[in-house]
Parts: structure tokens; sequence; C-alpha cells
């Protein structure tokens, strides 16, 4: 039975050979548009979930206009709007301010090894009170224990002090 039906399929793919591609290169497009879909829905759905509260955080985006009329979007909060929403809205529990490096490279320098970043971004002292992120060392409550303070992410650490644990010889 097997047989016969698989020589059955054979002749009709020798006979129609275009009709069959047309159908496979559809039906692999079909699953792959249908993939990427799936994909860029899980990541939009998936997106900073894990603060708490994440339906509670937003974005203020503002866009500049340069001098030949083009739109560029930003999201920096400028100092002046941030102590505007915490003062003005009540709806406003918190209120962090955060700039981006604008692609310009920053010098870290330790114990004589240099470092150029390009991702670096500004904070003040309550981005904490509104994102979530895990802590490998310091204190959640007081991370920023100077004005030269700066919070690291573990590669980055590690890239600086390697198997070191500054945090510890600090105090």
């Amino acid at each position: 039975m097997i047989k016969s039906n698989a020589l059955i399929v054979a002749r009709f793919l020798r006979k129609n050979k275009m009709f069959c591609f047309i159908n496979l290169f559809g039906l692999a497009l079909g699953i792959s548009c249908f993939s990427i879909v799936l994909l860029f829905v899980e990541f939009e759905f998936s997106y900073d979930k894990f603060h708490r509260n994440p339906e509670d955080v937003y974005r203020v985006a503002k866009d500049f206009v340069n001098q030949d009329g083009n739109r560029i979007p930003d999201a920096n909060t400028p100092a002046a709007l941030a102590s505007a929403l915490r003062t003005e809205l009540p709806q406003v529990e918190s209120c962090t301010r955060f700039m981006a490096n604008g692609g310009r490279r920053n010098l870290l320098e330790y114990e004589g090894k240099r470092f150029y970043e390009l991702n670096l971004l500004r904070i003040d002292s309550s981005f904490l009170q509104v994102f979530d992120f895990q802590f490998v060392k310091g204190s959640r409550q007081h991370p920023f224990n100077g004005i030269h303070s700066i919070l690291l992410t573990e590669t980055t650490a590690h890239k600086y002090f390697g198997d070191q644990d500054k945090h510890q010889q600090q105090h």
C-alpha cells in the first residue's frame, strides 16, 4: 500500500514539477513569515516584563526638529521635565532621568588600564525606584556612594576588575 502511494506521488511530481515547486515554495514562505511574526510578537510582549508593575512604567519621548525640518526622535529626560512631572502631576509616583551617551566614546581608567566605552547611560539616584535590576554586588538601597559612583553590568565589572572583589576591598 505504502509502495503504491509513493509510486503515485513520484509520478505526479515528475509530471507537475512547476506546480509542486510553487506549492512547496509558498509553504516554506508562509512558515517563514509566520515564524518571523511570532518572534516579533513574543519580543514585544516580553519587553521589560521583568520589572515590577511594567504596565505602570512610561517613557516620555520627544522629537527634536533640526534646521532642515527633519524630526529626530529622542527619549532622554531633561532635568526640568523630571522635576515638573514630580511636582505638577500627582499621578506620578516616581520619576527618573537618564541620558544616553549619544555615540560618544568615554574613557574609563582603572589601575593604568584604559577602556573606551560607547554604551554608557547616565542616570539619577531614583532610577532604581522605577526599574528592577538584579544586583550581584553592592546595595540596591544605596547604590551610589559618592559623586563618582558607577553601576556596572557583571560582564563589564569582570572586564575591568577580573576576578577581584573590589566592593569588599573598599570597606
